[in-house]
């Protein structure tokens, strides 16, 4: 892999990691505090933030799509774990591709149908009720992090697993032939 895309996908990493920090450090502990200050005061004092329910929708939007690229990043997702173990070489490498084909896909379908939406939300200034929050802004954080795991699964695709920095992953040395 040449330089450019080595830096390029470096300022991928750090915003990816950004966003997963996000998702983990902010919006875990705020989603959190929100729901225990909600849930007290709907049963001690029948008297529940009206917003609450949006507000963690939101959240739990954030943190999900926020930890997608990530998890693809580090390998994290979940495969048959019981046969892939035990592959080696030609076998290794076709079930990666056939895993970063389906993650491919999916990616650009979810950045292909949200893409879609966000135009019209614009037009007609859809915004959620209580909080005001426009609705093209998690759609629109939802195509950033479909486009953010595409491209992780194009550089599955075409250049293997990647070893990330930091990480020492059973994958990644499987895939080394250290395993």
């Amino acid at each position: 892999m040449n330089t450019v895309s080595e830096q390029m996908l470096r300022w991928i990493d750090r915003g990816v990691d950004l966003i997963h920090a996000f998702g983990a450090l902010v919006c875990i502990p705020v989603l959190t505090l929100i729901v225990t200050v909600d849930v007290v005061l709907r049963y001690a004092f029948n008297a529940p933030f009206d917003w609450a329910i949006e507000f963690n929708e939101t959240m739990l939007l954030f943190i999900l799509f926020g930890s997608l690229p990530f998890t693809t990043k580090v390998n994290g997702h979940i495969r048959m774990e019981l046969l892939y173990r035990h592959f080696k070489g030609n076998l290794l490498r076709l079930a990666n591709a056939l895993w970063a084909m389906a993650g491919l896909f999916f990616s650009i379908l979810l950045a292909v149908r949200t893409a879609q939406q966000i135009p019209f939300y614009i037009k007609i200034n859809k915004a959620s009720e209580f909080l005001g929050i426009p609705a093209w802004l998690p759609n629109g954080f939802v195509f950033v992090c479909a486009v953010l795991m595409a491209i992780y699964f194009l550089h599955l695709l075409f250049f293997g697993v990647r070893e990330v920095e930091g990480s020492e992953d059973w994958e990644a040395k499987t895939a080394k032939g250290e395993d």
